[in-house]
């Protein structure tokens, strides 16, 4: 009785957790989120792939490794940015000093370590939820304020396209769609599905307890 009563429990969470994800907004698929992309050849440069989601536009780039002034005039292309705000930039990774203190930056862990989820989810949580949520400046802030917002490690291949996933998650995409935009854009390059979902389903579920970030981001990025 007992364990049928925790299974029909288990059962309700997971349908629960399934019909929020129903509701997803429409460029969360592949296919919609492909269509978003837009093209430019920018000098400079690294592993750059940027996308006009409703008044957003997002890029995902190798910035430890692109050159600092492409970066800076790709910013001030789009918008005018306090001195804080480090041009609504954000350098996950470290060791490029200029990159470290021109942007925004916030040092992920690699998160393709194969047994240490915890560790890892709890180091993405310290260092990534005031970024949604905390800091002066966070991605939220970037996207309301200025409709821009730039992101990513050293060479945009571990981190970078993990943090872009949470981000997606948390303006409310289904984990799973998340995870699967950024491998078709980036490649896995040896981070696990796994370990990609699980953080992508933790910011989902910070953008769930948080609904009204979640609601300044998707006014934002579904904007026409």
């Amino acid at each position: 009785m007992k364990t049928s009563i925790l299974l029909l429990l288990a059962t309700g969470l997971i349908s629960s957790a399934l019909a929020n994800y129903e509701k997803e907004p429409a460029f969360c698929t592949t296919k919609a989120f492909h269509a978003l992309e837009v093209k430019a050849d920018r000098d400079g440069l690294i592993r750059d792939r940027q996308y006009k989601i409703g008044d957003l536009t997002l890029t995902g780039l190798a910035v430890g490794h692109s050159d600092l002034n492409s970066m800076i005039r790709m910013a001030q292309e789009h918008s005018d940015f306090r001195p804080d705000e480090k041009y609504c930039t954000f350098y996950l990774n470290k060791g490029e000093t200029d990159k470290e203190e021109t942007f925004n930056h916030h040092y992920l862990s690699a998160p393709y370590a194969k047994f240490r989820h915890r560790k890892i989810k709890a180091q993405y949580t310290r260092v990534l939820r005031p970024v949604f949520e905390e800091n002066q400046t966070t991605f939220v802030s970037c996207a309301k304020d200025h409709g821009y917002i730039a992101m990513g490690c050293n060479g945009q291949k571990h981190r970078g396209p993990t943090a872009v996933a949470m981000l997606l998650a948390y303006a409310g995409c289904n984990p799973n769609n998340a995870v699967n935009i950024v491998n078709q854009i980036w490649g896995k390059n040896f981070v696990r599905f796994t370990t990609r979902w699980k953080l992508a389903n933790m910011a989902y579920n910070w953008g769930a307890k948080n609904p009204k970030n979640r609601e300044v981001l998707q006014s934002v990025m579904l904007a026409k």
